[in-house]
């Protein structure tokens, strides 16, 4: 931001549809994630929570596959791999 405005080329002439987009982009990702996640540890402690909060990245690679029609190369489908191996390595222990 800071070299945008020093470059003058941070351009904020953005339709009002954008800017309700990034409100509401703001409201559902951060504040509705935290309240889940702070209910979801209360309701089933932390150790648990931090074990499904592991497949927040799988579970966001699927949904860009499913609503973006996105593809995935190999790196990405071994961190998938490897994030359910190390779930299954948390529960086992």
């Amino acid at each position: 931001m800071v070299l945008g405005l020093g470059g003058s080329s941070l351009n904020l002439a953005i339709s009002v549809k954008a800017w309700e987009m990034v409100v509401f982009l703001a409201i559902v990702c951060t504040v509705l994630s935290v309240i889940t996640l702070l209910q979801g540890v209360k309701r089933i402690g932390a150790s648990r929570a931090a074990i499904i909060s592991t497949f927040e990245p799988l579970s966001t690679a699927l949904l860009g596959i499913w609503l973006l029609q996105e593809t995935l190369d190999g790196r990405q489908l071994l961190g998938g791999a490897l994030i359910i191996i190390g779930v299954l390595l948390q529960k086992r222990g």
